[in-house]
């Protein structure tokens, strides 16, 4: 195997087992049970592979040697596999370029899809410029939770998690927010992105990627958008 065929295998086995545990999680949840974590995850499992990286102008060489000597106590180096698919990206290549352009205009829409129907029922947010993550303010609905005695974060996201089924963050104290603020983080990307990513290519990229197109290709996505604007709407 060459040394990105082996990245996307190892990134195929890694994301199937852990679709296998979130989903053996879930069922836990449902039945009210303990969960073990062990018992789903193999001793040498892994499960996630992001690389991230600084680019310091020459200006600020001071600047950097002093983050990567702070750096060197703080995290490790990537693995190998991560370090052999960032050469390949890197590369600048055509095919590159291509899948850049692709899934950059399918997040963008994605994104705006989030955006646009989340703050049409009142939630207020700060538009994604980039990335995978919102954190929208559901302060709109904190009279109507006051009532049913939920005041935080972490209480307004498991009544969401048990009414909807709709699995959210609360940004808290661990994003250094306070704990009766009502804002959460929602990532957008639990769709197969080798899907939306063939069906943008047929498209092509003349032309702008619909709701239908995001319905079809992230149906998880929208439908827990779509979700998440009736629970609102029930409450205001």
């Amino acid at each position: 195997l060459d040394s990105n065929t082996f990245f996307l295998c190892v990134c195929r086995h890694v994301i199937n087992n852990h679709k296998n545990f979130c989903r053996n999680l879930v069922n836990e949840k449902q039945k009210n049970r303990e969960t073990d974590l062990h018992k789903y995850l193999p001793k040498s499992c892994f499960v996630c592979m992001q690389l991230g990286y600084h680019i310091y102008p020459r200006q600020l060489r001071v600047l950097q040697t002093a983050v990567k000597g702070a750096g060197s106590h703080s995290y490790s180096c990537a693995s190998a596999p991560i370090q052999y698919a960032a050469v390949a990206c890197f590369s600048n290549s055509k095919e590159i370029r291509d899948y850049l352009l692709h899934t950059r205009r399918i997040m963008a829409a994605l994104a705006n899809y989030c955006y646009r129907e989340l703050t049409s029922v009142g939630v207020r947010a700060v538009k994604p410029a980039g990335g995978y993550y919102m954190m929208p303010d559901f302060e709109v609905v904190r009279k109507a939770l006051a009532d049913r005695g939920i005041t935080t974060g972490q209480g307004m996201c498991d009544l969401l998690f048990e009414e909807t089924s709709v699995a959210l963050m609360p940004a808290g104290p661990e994003f250094l927010r306070p704990e009766e603020e009502l804002t959460v983080r929602l990532c957008y990307v639990n769709f197969d992105g080798s899907k939306a990513l063939e069906g943008s290519r047929e498209l092509g990229l003349s032309q702008e990627l619909s709701d239908q197109f995001l319905e079809e290709y992230c149906p998880l996505t929208t439908g827990g958008i779509q979700a998440l604007k009736k629970w609102v709407s029930s409450l205001v």
